[in-house]
């Protein structure tokens, strides 16, 4: 039998081209990955310093923002001031918001002075306006045609302001009203009052401040007239 000798062979030892190969390799994948990283960060930080200006630009400035206030004033006062052609001016004598008692109390005299004499031809537009004047013309006709006549004049009391308009020119006021020395009579002079109706009782009484005085522009009732 033959002796068949093993040859074992000896281990390959890495050349060193290859090994300086590699270290390359892995230094220019370091280098790349190193630039990308810087490449991406570049990028974000100019992307955030577009959008910061961007933002104060629109941000108006305090100097822009009192210019602006200011010029918007001036032309709310310009047209504030320029009133439109036909337009009735304000009354600006000065107004007394008091309780106006002489008002409607001169309101009930020329009234009570009407009724008296419905055929004569009485002008009350001085203390009475707008519904309360008309109603009374509307009264003074009616009683003509009947032959009707007042006699006396109603007394007011407890007399309170309830509401004024901002503008001080309007006001509504409840008062007391006194008939008990008020008769109403036919063309034969009998009278011809309800007996049964109240001779006190409360009534509104809206007022205008018109021509520097104050008159009488509607009457009506509350929900509980008594007084």
């Amino acid at each position: 039998m033959l002796n068949r000798r093993e040859h074992t062979q000896p281990p390959v030892e890495e050349r060193p081209a290859v090994k300086k190969t590699l270290a390359s390799l892995s230094k220019a994948a370091l280098f790349i990955a190193l630039c990308a990283t810087l490449a991406f960060l570049l990028a974000a930080g100019v992307v955030f310093l577009r959008s910061h200006t961007a933002n104060q630009s629109e941000e108006p400035t305090p100097h822009a923002n009192a210019a602006q206030s200011a010029q918007s004033a001036q032309s709310t006062q310009s047209a504030q001031s320029a009133a439109p052609a036909g337009q009735p001016q304000k009354n600006t004598a000065p107004i007394d918001v008091t309780i106006p008692i002489d008002a409607i109390d001169h309101a009930f005299a020329r009234s009570a002075e009407v009724l008296a004499a419905p055929a004569d031809t009485i002008d009350p537009s001085d203390s009475l306006a707008n519904t309360a004047l008309e109603d009374l013309q509307a009264t003074a006709e009616e009683w003509n045609l009947l032959g009707y006549t007042q006699e006396g004049t109603p007394v007011i009391s407890d007399v309170q302001v309830l509401k004024v308009s901002e503008t001080g020119t309007t006001m509504q006021v409840l008062a007391c009203v006194d008939s008990s020395t008020v008769r109403v009579l036919d063309e034969n002079g009998a009278e011809v009052s309800d007996d049964q109706a109240p001779t006190r009782s409360r009534s509104l009484f809206d007022l205008e401040f018109i021509d520097g005085k104050w008159k009488v522009t509607h009457q009506s009732f509350p929900e509980n007239p008594e007084c």
